[in-house]
């Protein structure tokens, strides 16, 4: 009954602005001539919304100018399950979504220009996106996203509270998901150790949200699969100063340098965020590094003052006599340029033979 009292209430209005001089001619100008839109046109005669431009459109039967969301061609999703639990992991961290207009609609807003990529590689073989400054955002810089998909996307309308079944039981699949929530979410952490002028850097994993039942179904998982995972309150939801958190924030956190880097050895193929595949490879890298400097130190018995036949390196590696049967002539390595060299005891000056001799 009160949707009744309202539509008519509603009628009465446009029916009252009939007195206010909106003719066919006036409005097929605006309209197809000017190509206004209705709400640039509702504007032009008071009103709050184009509700009663759409009465008088239909009123004077003015057809409606085609929609260009119409015209551009939507593509069914593939069916292929690791990318739907990809755009599933996506779904419970940054981006949204609905139905209008028979179609489903993602939405995602940023400042990062890596995450429009993202979105495009990810959406644009499906649907036209489309891209504009946000207004009302965080930061003047703040981009939108707005994608018309097929209905076959509907699997993106609900915002996953919990992660599916069909996900957890498979550990595959399970990557995928964290992939996708991950680069939604999830930093890659290398910092140099101050406490040793830099020379030892920090390797950490951190997935901070407030969807406590996912963060408890990621950490679980990750313990079955081997990883020393925790999970942890940061902080409760309530006013500091001037800032007001709305949500308790949760965050899985592994800091094992081994694990972190074992797991982002495993998400780099799945991922496709530009920033968090170069925060990736950079700590694959640096372990690579770290792990030839451990082999080197191993393999060498110090340092000694001589110089390089090849490059003149000041300093030069003792590797001793290893893996020679004549052990007459010692074997040297230039840590500068990496060639292995020997040379004669007698060649070598007097205060460089007594160091060889200590060695």
């Amino acid at each position: 009954m009160a949707k009744k009292q309202i539509f008519k209430g509603f009628i009465k209005k446009v029916k009252k602005m009939d007195k206010q001089e909106i003719s066919k001619e006036t409005l097929q100008t605006l309209y197809w001539d000017k190509e206004l839109s209705l709400k640039k046109i509702a504007k032009e005669f008071g009103m709050k919304s184009p509700n009663g431009i759409v009465y008088h459109m239909e009123k004077f039967k003015i057809p409606r100018r085609p929609s260009d969301r119409k015209d551009y061609q939507k593509n069914p999703f593939s069916g292929n399950l690791i990318e739907k639990a990809y755009l599933v992991g996506l779904r419970a961290g940054d981006i949204n979504a609905g139905k209008k207009n028979n179609c489903t609609v993602i939405y995602a807003t940023s400042t990062k220009p890596a995450q429009m990529k993202m979105l495009h590689k990810l959406f644009g073989k499906y649907a036209h996106l489309n891209e504009y400054d946000a207004k009302g955002g965080y930061t003047e810089k703040s981009r939108k996203l707005v994608g018309y998909l097929d209905n076959s996307f509907d699997f993106l309308v609900e915002k996953p509270q919990k992660i599916p079944e069909w996900i957890l039981n498979d550990n595959e699949l399970f990557y995928s998901f964290l992939s996708g929530y991950c680069d939604s979410e999830a930093s890659w952490i290398l910092t140099e150790h101050k406490k040793y002028g830099g020379k030892w850097k920090d390797r950490a994993f951190s997935l901070g949200t407030s969807d406590k039942t996912v963060l408890e179904q990621i950490n679980q998982k990750l313990i079955e699969l081997g990883f020393n995972s925790h999970l942890y309150l940061v902080e409760k939801k309530g006013i500091y100063g001037d800032r007001k958190r709305n949500l308790d924030l949760y965050r899985v956190m592994m800091s094992s340098h081994q694990e972190v880097i074992k797991l982002a050895q495993i998400l780099l193929p799945l991922s496709k965020h530009e920033d968090k595949i170069k925060a990736m490879s950079k700590l694959i890298e640096y372990e690579k590094l770290n792990d030839e400097k451990k082999l080197v130190k191993k393999q060498n018995l110090g340092t000694i003052p001589m110089a390089c036949v090849y490059c003149k390196h000041k300093k030069v590696w003792n590797n001793g006599f290893k893996k020679y049967k004549n052990k007459k002539y010692r074997r040297y390595k230039c840590p500068s340029c990496k060639k292995e060299f020997q040379r004669k005891l007698t060649n070598i000056n007097p205060l460089q033979k007594k160091t060889l001799m200590v060695s």
